[in-house]
């Protein structure tokens, strides 16, 4: 980006000793697992680049799908704002950051990590990894399903004029109305059932009490 690249271009790697996460996480990744970055520019930039996080989550999980149609797992769904999970357990993570460019557009780059044939052991979060919930297509078979999906759905999305199919889309791939969820937000813990997602897609969680908060940023789990 910095020589002038503009993209839309895909850097892949085969193996990652320094990945990154959101809130500073890091990992090392084993090979055999897809990790790749999406570069692309909106000109002019756009106000509702944070959508593009749900879009994102959207095209890997229709690229799943595609894959492995019929021999997808079952319980495969979306957890706010992006990651993929197979039941609770995490089987990919999305991270999207941006930046300005001289006021000519808005960079924005779409990394995604996708576990397909083995998955970190990590003691505080469940993961797992498609291969062992049955077959798994190879890195490369899933990126290019996931290319297709990701640019049919920036058509879509309209710079944000489209993200009402979006959202649409996001919720019937999500977990159901009413899951119980722990939302490690700004504000502190808040703990309540998911409620959906409002027009802009921020997540919408009530508390028992019943007061339902919107949300922007923060750590989702999906309780018990």
């Amino acid at each position: 980006l910095a020589n002038g690249e503009r993209g839309p271009v895909w850097i892949t790697a085969e193996q990652q000793t320094a990945g990154r996460g959101r809130s500073g996480r890091t990992w090392t990744s084993k090979p055999g697992n897809l990790f790749c970055s999406f570069l692309t520019v909106f000109p002019g930039g756009s106000s509702k680049a944070y959508q593009v996080s749900l879009i994102a989550g959207v095209a890997i999980y229709d690229a799943i799908r595609d894959c492995l149609g019929v021999e997808s797992p079952g319980s495969l769904q979306l957890k706010w704002p992006n990651d993929i999970l197979i039941g609770s357990a995490k089987c990919g993570g999305i991270l999207v950051e941006s930046t300005n460019i001289d006021g000519k557009g808005l960079a924005v780059v779409i990394g995604i990590g996708v576990n397909l044939v083995s998955h970190p052991d990590d003691q505080l979060r469940a993961a797992t990894h498609l291969g062992a919930h049955g077959p798994a297509p190879s890195a490369q078979q899933l990126l290019s399903a996931i290319d297709q999906r990701l640019a049919e759905l920036l058509v879509t999305w309209a710079m944000g004029q489209g993200f009402p199919a979006v959202r649409k889309k996001w919720l019937q791939s999500a977990h159901a109305i009413g899951t119980e969820i722990t939302v490690n937000a700004n504000a502190g813990v808040i703990r309540g059932r998911f409620a959906g997602l409002d027009d802009d897609g921020a997540l919408l969680i009530t508390e028992r009490n019943g007061q339902t908060h919107t949300l922007h940023y923060g750590d989702v789990t999906l309780s018990g």
